[in-house]
């Protein structure tokens, strides 16, 4: 089940499975061939260059009561300098196509104003009961 979050004006996807059809997955991945990984090399995304990586997950036909085989893709590019992941795209036939993809990379410094403290900022004399000291 897809369930959508909003959480302080930000939007997630969170794919939730049931205990049964989680155990039936996890047993599934120990009766699939080994998994192939492959090096992609770098790729400039949003201006950043990030390093890529496939895997290649195979399901034998009748490994889990799939008359064909099929495979699970995931392709990762990660970003060493920002030491994030820039973008993934998982392909599994029994869930489909997730993509995630980092937009609006701003590597500019940001404006000097943010970081001054306003006129009108004034510090109150008076001290939090926290560092007020132990009654006696």
């Amino acid at each position: 089940v897809a369930l959508t979050i909003i959480h302080q004006g930000k939007e997630r996807t969170v794919n939730l499975t049931t205990r049964e059809r989680a155990a039936t997955y996890n047993a599934s991945m120990s009766l699939t061939g080994e998994p192939e990984a492959e090096n992609l090399g770098n790729q400039v995304i949003e201006g950043v260059t990030a390093q890529g990586r496939r895997t290649r997950q195979p399901v034998a036909a009748g490994a889990i009561g799939n008359e064909r085989a099929f495979e699970v893709v995931n392709e990762t590019w990660f970003s060493p300098d920002l030491r994030v992941m820039m973008m993934e795209k998982h392909s599994d036939p029994r869930s489909g196509d997730i993509v995630y993809r980092l937009t609006n990379v701003n590597r500019q410094d940001p404006d000097r104003s943010l970081f001054r403290v306003p006129k009108d900022y004034r510090v109150s004399p008076q001290l939090s009961p926290a560092f007020l000291p132990a009654a006696q």
